[in-house]
């Protein structure tokens, strides 16, 4: 049996066979697929050195089939040219996932719906707010295209899994919702975040009068989608009106340098934390167990794992109502994208009502142990259990 898997991150595998992840993607995340699957090929985009702090892969069950390394508007242009190149290799494969959305889902679904081997799609984000922060036609007009093809293709995989419990279903309906459920096509809601027992920290951090105001926000600097000047610009606020407060960022990417200076030039870069990334989730923990509020003004989310480890540390979190946030975060705790304001009202409540603050703590700990690991793998495992059944069948 031989599963295909297709990944928006990009990986290197050096001469001796080692292959690395970019970011993201690990030995625990590639265990659920390989548990249930024997082997899995990921195919994603190649790179040609190996990344900096890139992750190990050790599953003996994993393989690996290089795209070349285009940006993500090059691979529009050479469309044709990826999708023959993964058409050359899908046909000798029992059946497909794809991770989507993203420019490799919509180049893999191209690929092998014409194949006829089982596929299914993981959707992990809604698409709708994709190059929020670009203007140019050429973006509007390939955000549209992405959403339509992921709505198109939902329609017609044998099986999807949401990440989410109704946001991504609403727009992005499988087959199995519009008809009904079969033996050949099904559905499932189910995070795929990876919340285990020492994730789960129960004791709320206290903030005492006269002490800094610790906010913590978490992601990837590669963009401006998760709100890393927001974030910035509510703690300049918070200190302009005599809150003494403090930022911890955790992550890395290529626009850090320039957040950095953006800290500098809003005249709080001694009030500015960069940690960078962090190489265990115990690191993460500590920060996160060390802090008052877990602030998140992210455009584009699917159903966020940042969001899920802060709640599991006790954090009260504030957030953009956006995807798959609402079903975490209380509604008076959310505000609209791009609105400010209201997230600076929200953290100036927690700063002053410390009551409030606890109160809020807790429940978001409790909700995130409807997330558990071990809940959420077993009803993942029967999903894709479901899904080899129908390779088994269909292989036949």
């Amino acid at each position: 049996m031989k599963i295909m898997m297709f990944l928006e991150h990009k990986f290197f595998k050096d001469k001796n066979g080692k292959l690395y992840s970019e970011k993201v993607i690990t030995d625990e995340i590639l265990e659920r697929y390989t548990s249930v699957f024997g082997n899995v090929t990921i195919c994603a985009r190649g790179l040609t050195e190996k990344p900096i702090n890139g992750i190990l892969l050790e599953n003996p069950e994993v393989d690996f089939y290089p795209l070349p390394n285009f940006s993500f508007k090059k691979i529009f242009q050479n469309f044709h040219f990826f999708k023959q190149k993964i058409k050359k290799t899908a046909g000798q494969y029992d059946g497909f996932i794809i991770r989507a959305p993203s420019s490799i889902s919509l180049l893999a679904y191209s690929a092998v719906k014409r194949i006829h081997k089982p596929v299914m799609v993981e959707l992990v984000i809604d698409p709708i707010h994709f190059f929020y922060e670009q203007k140019k036609l050429f973006y509007r007009i390939l955000r549209s295209v992405i959403v339509k093809h992921t709505q198109s293709m939902c329609k017609k995989v044998n099986a999807v899994l949401y990440v989410t419990k109704f946001s991504l279903e609403k727009r992005y309906k499988s087959k199995s919702m519009l008809s009904k459920e079969s033996d050949t096509h099904f559905h499932v809601a189910c995070s795929d975040v990876i919340l285990k027992k020492d994730n789960y920290f129960s004791e709320i951090k206290k903030h005492n009068p006269g002490e800094p105001f610790l906010i913590c926000h978490t992601g990837w600097m590669v963009g401006y989608n998760k709100g890393h000047k927001t974030v910035i610009n509510i703690a300049k606020k918070m200190n302009e009106n005599g809150m003494d407060t403090r930022v911890y960022f955790i992550g890395d990417g290529e626009k850090k340098r320039e957040f950095e200076q953006y800290a500098e030039i809003s005249g709080i870069k001694d009030k500015v934390v960069f940690c960078g990334k962090l190489q265990s989730s115990e690191e993460m923990n500590s920060v996160m167990r060390n802090c008052h509020l877990f602030l998140f003004p992210s455009v584009n989310e699917g159903l966020p794992r940042a969001l899920l480890e802060a709640m599991a540390n006790s954090l009260p979190c504030a957030a953009y109502d956006t995807d798959g946030i609402p079903e975490l975060l209380k509604k008076n705790y959310l505000a609209e994208i791009g609105d400010e304001e209201t997230l600076f009202k929200i953290a100036e409540n927690f700063y002053k009502n410390e009551e409030n603050r606890i109160d809020y703590a807790g429940k978001c700990y409790r909700k995130a142990l409807e997330y558990s690991f071990e809940e959420l793998n077993k009803k993942r495992s029967k999903f894709y259990k479901e899904f080899l059944r129908l390779v088994i069948k269909s292989s036949k």
